[in-house]
C-alpha cells in the first residue's frame, strides 16, 4: 500500500516549506543508542552512523532550542522554537567515543542512562547478546524456560513465538541468565569484529562522561529487566541498586531513569519518586491519560530515517507537548 494521499501532500509542503516545522513553545526529548561508523544501521538498526548523527545535531542547533533533559521538566520552553533534550539508552562505550566528540563540536547536552551491568560483571546487554547470537552466532539452538528456541531468519523461536518477547513478558531475571549461560562465549569469537554495536563503557569511562559539563548520568535499571512485569518490591531494589553505584561512582545525584524498554506502570513512577527519582523518561506512554503524571515523560526515538530532513523535524515536533509535566 502506498502513501496515503493526506500525508503525502502535507509531507512535500513540509519538504518544500510550504509548511512550517512547528513545536514552538512546546518540547520534545529525543531518544538515541549508539552512534558508530557511517553505515553502521545496517548491522542495528538502533545505532547511526557519526556522519547521520552530526547531520542530526546540526538541525537541531539551526532549527530546535537544545537543553538539558532536567530543562524540560524544569518547565523550559522556547517561544518560536521546539526545546528538546537528547537522551542515550544502554550505556555504550561508543557513546563516549563516537558520540561525545560530536556533542562537543556543537556543544549540545545530553543524558546518558547506565545500567548496573559493571558491577554485575556483566560485559553485554541481554538483548545484544540474544540479537547478535541470532545474527553472527554460531548457536543454532538455546534451551530457556524448559523450551527449545531456535535461530531462524535473524530471531530465535519457537512455535511461532520469538524468544525475545517471550523473555520481556516475564520480566525477571532467570531466562536472561539461561542466555548468558548458553552464548556470552561468543564474545571472545564471532562478536569480537562487531564490539562497537554492544561493548559497555566500564566504571572509568562512566567516571569520565559524568564529569564532563555538557553531560547527565541517569539510571537505566540495574538488571535491564522489563520492570512494570516483575514485583514492585524487586524494581524499586533495582532503582535504590541503581542509583547507590551510579552515585557513589560519579559523586553526583541520580534523580533520572529511563524505564528500560520503555517498562513502567503507575505503581512504579510513584514508588521511584520516592527514592529521589524525579525525572522519569519512556518511550512511548503505555496509556494515554499516563501523560498527566508528573514525573514522566515519553521520547522519540531517533535512528537513520531515510526521509527528508525537514520532514523529520516536522515529525520529531508533531507529538511534542505544550506544559511541562510538573505544572499541569
Amino acid at each position: 500500500m502506498g502513501e496515503a494521499i493526506g500525508h503525502l501532500l502535507r509531507r512535500k509542503a513540509v519538504e518544500a516549506g510550504l509548511l512550517g516545522i512547528g513545536g514552538a513553545g512546546k518540547a520534545r526529548v529525543l531518544m538515541y543508542h549508539g552512534i558508530g561508523e557511517p553505515g553502521c544501521h545496517a548491522v542495528n538498526i538502533r545505532h547511526i552512523g557519526v556522519d547521520v548523527f552530526e547531520r542530526h545535531l546540526q538541525l537541531y542547533r539551526e532549527y530546535f532550542h537544545v537543553v538539558p533533559v532536567a530543562a524540560i521538566f524544569s518547565g523550559e520552553r522556547h517561544p518560536k522554537k521546539l526545546t528538546v533534550g537528547l537522551s542515550f539508552d544502554d550505556g555504550l562505550r561508543n557513546n563516549l567515543t563516537h558520540a561525545l566528540p560530536l556533542l562537543e563540536k556543537y556543544a549540545t547536552p545530553a543524558s546518558f542512562f547506565i545500567t548496573g551491568a559493571n558491577p554485575l560483571g556483566l560485559r553485554i546487554l541481554w538483548g545484544d547478546l540474544l540479537d547478535l547470537s541470532a545474527h553472527v552466532g554460531s548457536v543454532d539452538q538455546v534451551r530457556v524456560d524448559e523450551r527449545s528456541w531456535r535461530s531462524e531468519a535473524g530471531h530465535y523461536r519457537s512455535g511461532g513465538e520469538l524468544l525475545r518477547n517471550h523473555i520481556k513478558s516475564r520480566g525477571i531475571w532467570a531466562p536472561k541468565q539461561q542466555l548468558y549461560d548458553q552464548l556470552a562465549h561468543q564474545l571472545d569469537g564471532a562478536f569480537q569484529p562487531l564490539r562497537m554495536f554492544w561493548e559497555l563503557l566500564s566504571d572509568a569511562e562512566i567516571k569520565q562522561l559524568a564529569a564532563h559539563p555538557l553531560v547527565t548520568i541517569g539510571s537505566h535499571g540495574w538488571w535491564h529487566n522489563n520492570m512494570r512485569n516483575i514485583p514492585l518490591a524487586d524494581a524499586m531494589d533495582e532503582v535504590r541498586n541503581s542509583k547507590a553505584y551510579l552515585e557513589q561512582l560519579t559523586g553526583q545525584t541520580i534523580d533520572s531513569i529511563a524505564w528500560p524498554d520503555g517498562s513502567y506502570s503507575v505503581h512504579l513512577i510513584h514508588a521511584a519518586e520516592t527514592l529521589g527519582v524525579a525525572q522519569q523518561l519512556a518511550v512511548s506512554y503505555l496509556q494515554s491519560n499516563d501523560a498527566s503524571n508528573p514525573p514522566l515523560v515519553d521520547r522519540y526515538g531517533v535512528y537513520d530515517f531515510p526521509i527528508h530532513s525537514r520532514f523529520l523535524l516536522h515529525s520529531i515536533a508533531q507529538r511534542s507537548v505544550m506544559t511541562p509535566r510538573n505544572l499541569a
